[in-house]
Order: structure tokens, then sequence, then C-alpha cells
């Protein structure tokens, strides 16, 4: 995953646990945008970028990106965001 913070000038790799789950440490008051390498999100794909995220909605609520890539659903938990992605196909990849 990257992850880019406003205001930072380069973004940040994270590689997941088993789980997909990595953790980062970012205090409220700051927005976040946070990215594939290698797998494809399953956003909306009227969207031309990521969307940022508020910390404080992160911390507070969490937050679930919407899944177009099937029926998985999950919880919303506070200090997380969820991202629904799915393996990008040979053809994807080459065209990165």
């Amino acid at each position: 995953m990257n992850v880019t913070i406003r205001g930072m000038r380069d973004d940040v790799t994270y590689t997941t646990d088993a789980n997909g789950t990595f953790v980062i440490d970012v205090g409220p008051g700051k927005e976040l945008r946070a990215s594939t390498e290698w797998r494809i999100t399953c956003r909306d794909k009227r969207s031309t970028a990521p969307p940022m995220f508020d910390v404080e909605e992160i911390l507070k609520r969490g937050v679930i990106e919407p899944n177009t890539c099937g029926n998985a659903k999950t919880e919303l938990i506070p200090g997380t965001i969820t991202i629904f992605t799915r393996k990008a196909t040979f053809f994807e990849n080459m065209a990165r």
C-alpha cells in the first residue's frame, strides 16, 4: 500500500501482513490517501484519483470504501480504513 499524507512531499510504502493489514501512526487534523501497487482497488471507477480521508473521521468512526468488485462487506471499525481490492490481470499490470 502507498499512503500519501496531505502536506507531505512523498508517499510512504507499507507492506501488509497476511490479513492485508498494516498500521500507520498519523495524528488528527491530517488527511491521507491510500492506494495499491499490484492490486486493483474496487472503488468507484468514475473517480479519477483515490479519495483523501480525514484522520479524525478514521479515528472516530472508521472508513470503508465501496466494493464494486463483489459482495464482500464489513463493519465500520474506529481507527481503520477498509479498501477492497482484487488481483490485477497480467494486462492491467503491464498498463501501469
